[in-house]
């Protein structure tokens, strides 16, 4: 079929080697620019979260420990540090413990020691429920990971100013405890 030459359709003829290397060049450094845009962006959105975190006035302390493979071993000891600067404080302690849908049991013991500066230490039995009479699981969560937040301790006066240890470990009757993901310790100061 012959068309008259204002009726041609329009094909882009392929690439010289010459504007594929130039298409390319203009491409890479889009890139590099869009990369550092986003760099920019995501360095903004970590000082955000940071500026964030740090607005939690009542806290003290507060951070997790990862128990490898959810694999708790009795002789394990969780260990958290922190310091006290003003003794006329009163605070609450909280113990923040992740489980999956594969721990066995309802509640969890745990042996708590609190060494303060002195080397003083006092150590505690604690039970731990973790879910109701027919397996409810009581910790906030989805996909089979729960979060529980307990108060163990309120009110509590620190003497001394200074670094306090806190140290954990499973009271359980089996040596290997699988399914406790995380451990964490808070404290928040009462107002």
């Amino acid at each position: 079929m012959n068309r008259p030459w204002g009726m041609l359709s329009h094909r882009r003829m392929p690439a010289t080697d010459r504007e594929i290397r130039g298409s390319e060049v203009a491409s890479l450094s889009s890139f590099g620019r869009n990369l550092k845009f986003r760099g920019a962006w995501i360095s903004m959105a970590i000082v955000l979260l940071v500026a964030v975190a740090a607005c939690d006035p009542s806290r003290v302390f507060d951070e997790y420990r990862a128990i490898p493979d959810a694999t708790w071993e009795a002789d394990s000891v969780m260990t958290f540090q922190f310091n006290i600067a003003r003794t006329s404080q009163n605070n609450n302690i909280w113990f923040n413990i992740r489980n999956d849908q594969k721990y066995e049991y309802s509640n969890l013991w745990l042996f708590v020691t609190i060494e303060p500066p002195s080397g003083a230490a006092v150590t505690d039995t604690v039970q731990i429920i973790l879910a109701d009479p027919s397996g409810k699981w009581l910790g906030k969560g989805f996909s089979g990971l729960f979060d529980n937040r307990l108060i163990y301790r309120r009110n509590v006066y620190f003497p001394e100013s200074g670094r306090y240890t806190l140290r954990i470990r499973h009271g359980m009757r089996p040596e290997t405890l699988r399914g406790i993901t995380d451990v964490g310790v808070r404290i928040e100061k009462l107002n």
